[in-house]
């Protein structure tokens, strides 16, 4: 059985839009979904991204929790 975690950002300019972040659900709590976040925010760093918007309906508290800001 194979599993697929993913995260995308659109880019704009010097900003960023941080969107479908996606882990199975037998692989959540295990730091997966932040770290693809946080080496996709290094990527955009590398690339002149000054800004990096999130957009989400459901996982605004994970996001907080992990040091971003809301």
């Amino acid at each position: 059985m194979s599993y697929c975690s993913v995260a995308g950002f659109e880019y704009y300019g010097e900003d960023a839009l941080l969107r479908s972040v996606a882990v199975p659900t037998s692989l959540q709590k295990k730091q997966i979904g932040f770290t693809i976040s946080r080496l996709d925010a290094i990527t955009g760093k590398a690339k002149g991204i000054k800004r990096i918007v999130l957009l989400t309906e459901t996982a605004s508290m994970f996001f907080a929790k992990k040091g971003f800001i809301t």
